[in-house]
């Protein structure tokens, strides 16, 4: 068995032994998917920026 099929088989267990057919786990691990995919972006813009960190919270805060 290839490495990328046993990665396959373990998400698959565990999807199925922690989510399974539980509609509010499956919400929720939509909306984590949903954050992490935003959270990416976010990440790659600011790099193509140029950006620290620093410097985006900067540019974003309207001195709260």
């Amino acid at each position: 068995m290839r490495k990328e099929e046993r990665k396959n088989d373990a998400v698959s267990i565990l999807h199925h032994r922690y989510v399974g057919d539980d509609a509010g786990r499956k919400a929720s691990l939509q909306e984590e998917r949903m954050n992490a995919e935003v959270a990416r972006m976010i990440y790659d813009l600011r790099k193509d920026a140029g950006l620290t960190q620093k410097e985006l919270v900067k540019m974003t805060d309207k001195g709260c």
